[in-house]
């Protein structure tokens, strides 16, 4: 099956906030329940290690996805204290807010950007080693092209990492995970929301499109030799060490597709 660049509801400005926010809350909890990102940092310390890198930008950050899991693991399993910033072009400043707060307790460091943030035109400021997680796929392939142009053209290292593809075994799991786990998990996502509840429960606008979202993200993920190809159409990309793949994720069943670029004269 050949990519499509199918419509996700969450990628547009009229979209409610309120939805965005209780869609990106959900896929914040999945990802940490489940630990579905497990290989991130395992790969992230080496990127970190060959860039000589100190800090992640993370871009795209939506509900905060699994950055502060990822830098606990960064700091337990590979001895690094990484500080990581979250930015978004729509910035979910609740679970930014929050996303701090649990890496705090964990002994870690989560800032964040209240500014909109443009992963295709990342400000100077924002040094270190930028990271994409579940996001790549939102963006067509000039889009990304741009993408990774920005960091090629900045000289900073980059790190993508998607659940979405279009396996057979990913959209049984969004078509078939979603109704049966929405119900199950949405009294356990903090904080407690009764707009959570009433477009769940009475209203069930968030599982509708969770599951029409999550059928769009696998229409539209790039499979490894897909992001290879648009590697060879980005100019000074031959500066890079580039490293594409699948790993498997937290759960059974679940993949996890990386791309990695890091400068070669870092």
């Amino acid at each position: 099956m050949a990519r499509m660049q199918a419509i996700e509801l969450e990628d547009y400005a009229w979209f409610p906030q309120t939805w965005r926010n209780c869609m990106t809350d959900f896929y914040h909890f999945q990802m940490n329940t489940f630990d579905l990102y497990r290989p991130a940092a395992d790969l992230l310390a080496d990127a970190l290690r060959r860039s000589g890198q100190t800090r992640v930008v993370d871009l795209c950050s939506g509900g905060a996805g699994p950055l502060a899991l990822v830098q606990q693991q960064l700091r337990v399993r590979h001895g690094l204290s990484v500080p990581v910033q979250l930015t978004d072009k729509y910035p979910n400043l609740p679970a930014f807010a929050r996303a701090a707060a649990q890496a705090q307790a964990l002994g870690g460091e989560i800032t964040c950007s209240s500014e909109s943030i443009d992963a295709t035109a990342v400000p100077a400021t924002l040094s270190g080693l930028r990271t994409l997680f579940s996001c790549f796929h939102h963006f067509p392939p000039a889009l990304a092209r741009r993408i990774l142009q920005d960091s090629v053209d900045k000289q900073a290292p980059i790190a993508i990492f998607e659940l979405s593809n279009r396996s057979l075994a990913a959209f049984l799991q969004v078509l078939l995970g979603g109704p049966l786990t929405m119900p199950l998990f949405t009294p356990f996502i903090k904080p407690f929301s009764w707009a959570r509840l009433f477009w769940t429960y009475v209203i069930p606008v968030i599982p509708f499109c969770v599951v029409w979202d999550g059928t769009a993200s696998n229409l539209r993920a790039y499979a490894p030799d897909e992001m290879q190809a648009l590697i060879r159409q980005v100019p000074g990309q031959e500066s890079y060490d580039w490293q594409t793949g699948t790993a498997k994720g937290g759960i059974a069943g679940v993949k996890v597709t990386y791309l990695i670029g890091v400068p070669r004269t870092a």
